[in-house]
């Protein structure tokens, strides 16, 4: 009998040291189908706000931006954050390979209470990666409506001007020529006719 509680309490233990050590794990399953467009990948939903800055929540919030391909570097506000709408639009324009974070609070509408039920904890925080495209995401929106905060940590740049292809470029200068010569023409037709009159 002895032996069995030691060993219970030995397992315990470890349990306890594994779960220190580890980030939280996720109270749910997120879904790429959360945000729109169509998330690549997420990670999450993770219990409570794990973007506030907690020192306490740095070893989950490193890990889950980790298994989407960025490395956090201790600025738990990103690029921007945006407060409050299933509706997000940013001040920064999006472009490319995005990664935000979104907080979840405890309003109905949040991936815990998705049907005005007063059960499962409401307080929570998915990561998505998704493709904002070339031209420039000005909006995006969310299947939950109860987001408090949502972070950007990671969208690319806009891409360079084009350069016009040689031949654009052969084709444009011959417009020109051709401009050019019937400006000429007229230019000679209009002193021919002041010569006559």
């Amino acid at each position: 009998m002895r032996n069995l509680i030691s060993k219970a309490l030995i397992g315990a233990g470890f349990a306890v040291a594994l779960g220190v050590s580890t980030p939280a794990a996720a109270s749910i399953a997120c879904s790429n189908t959360d945000i729109s467009p169509t998330a690549s990948a997420c990670a999450g939903f993770y219990p409570g706000n794990v973007v506030n800055g907690n020192p306490s929540n740095t070893a989950t919030l490193t890990a889950a931006l980790a298994s989407l391909g960025f490395t956090y570097t201790g600025d738990n506000n990103g690029i921007e954050q945006f407060n409050g709408s299933s509706t997000v639009d940013f001040a920064t324009l999006l472009f490319g390979e995005t990664i935000i974070a979104v907080h979840y609070g405890n309003g109905v509408g949040s991936p815990g209470r998705p049907n005005n039920s007063t059960n499962g904890d409401g307080d929570d925080t998915a990561f998505y990666l998704f493709d904002a495209g070339t031209i420039g995401l000005d909006k995006f929106t969310l299947a939950f409506s109860a987001a408090s905060t949502v972070t950007l940590f990671k969208t690319g740049s806009p891409p360079p001007p084009s350069v016009p292809e040689p031949a654009t470029w052969a084709m444009m200068l011959m417009g020109f020529g051709a401009a050019g010569a019937a400006l000429r023409r007229n230019r000679r037709k209009s002193s021919k006719l002041l010569q006559i009159a």
